[in-house]
C-alpha cells in the first residue's frame, strides 16, 4: 500500500468512522418497492420526486442515522433523463442494493487523502432536492473510485442543510441500522487490496458461505463485506452479470430479531447472520439478500 503524507494520517477512516449514510434500493415501482420492504419489516415514507425528471423516492431511516433510499422510477420520466441515469440499469430492472454512501465532516479533506493513497476521486458536486412539504435539502457529494457512482466505494456526502431534514426521524425500534454491506466483486484479492489502500485497513477474514454460495472477505470493525460467487450459477455471478460490481446483500443490527422471518442463517466470523424473507420487487427482479444480527 501506498505511504500516505503526515498531514493526511490523522485523517484515516477507522472501520468505526466510515459511516454508511445510506444505502440505494433500486426499482422501477415505488409502490411495490415499499409494499415489499414494508412486508420484510422495514417501513418508508414517501421522499419526493427528483429535479431530474427521471426518478422518485422513499426514505426508511434508523436510529444509528443510516437509511435506505428507495429509488425509482417518477410517473412520466423524461426517457432520456431516465437512460443518462447513472443507476438506470438497476432501476429499470430491479436490482435492489445499487449503491452506497458515506457521511463526512469535509469532503475536500477526504478527497485529498483518498488521492494520496492512490485513489480516484471526483470533484464535489453540489445538489439537493425539494420535499413533499417544499423544504429544499441541500447538499455536496463526491463519486470514489472509477465505475459507477457509489456501486464499489461508497460515494462522499456532507449536508448543507441540517441532516436530520434529509433523513427524517426513525421508523420504528426493531432495526438500529445498516451494519454490512455486501459488495459483488469479481475478483476478490484485488478488491482487497483496493480498500486496503483507501482506508488503511488490516486484511479480512476470508471464507466460504455455502448459503450465500460465496467467498466472503469481512473486514473486522467496519461495514465492508465482499463477496465473490462460487460458482457459475451463483446469484451472485447472476448480478455481475447483469449490473457489474456493486451492492448485492445488506445486514442490519436489530434490537430483536422477534418481527422477522428468518429463511435461514449464516455463521460468519465473529457471528451470526440471519437472513430474512423477501418477496420479488417485480417481474425480472435480480435476487438479492437482506440480513439480520
Amino acid at each position: 500500500m501506498r505511504a500516505l503524507p503526515f498531514f493526511l494520517l490523522t485523517a484515516i477512516l477507522s472501520g468505526a468512522d466510515l459511516k454508511i449514510d445510506h444505502v440505494t434500493i433500486a426499482g422501477n415501482d415505488l409502490a411495490k418497492m415499499r409494499t415489499v420492504l414494508a412486508a420484510a419489516g422495514i417501513p418508508s415514507v414517501p421522499g419526493g420526486p427528483h429535479a431530474n425528471h427521471a426518478t422518485e423516492m422513499a426514505l426508511s431511516t434508523f436510529p444509528d442515522g443510516s437509511y435506505l433510499e428507495l429509488i425509482a422510477v417518477q410517473a412520466k420520466p423524461d426517457p432520456q433523463a431516465l437512460a443518462k441515469h447513472e443507476w438506470s440499469k438497476q432501476i429499470q430492472h430491479n436490482a435492489g442494493p445499487g449503491a452506497w454512501a458515506t457521511r463526512v465532516e469535509d469532503v475536500n479533506v477526504e478527497r485529498k487523502r483518498l488521492q494520496a493513497a492512490g485513489i480516484v476521486v471526483d470533484e464535489a458536486e453540489k445538489n439537493g432536492r425539494v420535499r413533499p412539504d417544499g423544504f429544499r435539502l441541500q447538499w455536496e457529494t463526491a463519486q470514489v473510485g472509477v465505475e459507477a457512482r457509489g456501486t464499489f466505494f461508497p460515494f462522499l456526502i456532507r449536508d448543507f442543510t441540517s441532516r436530520e431534514q434529509r433523513t427524517g426521524k426513525p421508523l420504528g425500534t426493531s432495526i438500529r441500522g445498516v451494519s454490512r454491506v455486501v459488495i459483488a466483486v469479481r475478483d476478490i484479492k484485488a478488491s482487497v487490496g483496493r480498500f486496503r489502500a483507501a482506508y488503511q485497513w488490516a486484511g479480512p477474514d476470508e471464507f466460504d458461505d455455502p448459503v450465500l454460495g460465496a467467498h466472503l472477505a469481512v473486514f473486522k470493525g467496519t461495514a465492508v463485506v465482499l463477496a465473490s460467487p462460487l460458482g457459475g450459477s451463483s446469484w451472485v455471478q447472476t448480478r455481475l452479470q447483469d449490473f457489474g460490481e456493486g451492492p448485492c446483500a445488506l445486514v442490519f443490527g436489530v434490537t430483536t430479531k422477534a418481527p422477522f422471518k428468518v429463511a435461514s442463517t449464516s455463521r460468519w466470523a465473529g457471528g451470526q447472520i440471519s437472513w430474512i424473507s423477501v418477496q420479488t420487487m417485480g417481474a425480472g427482479a435480480i435476487p438479492w439478500h437482506l440480513g439480520i444480527e
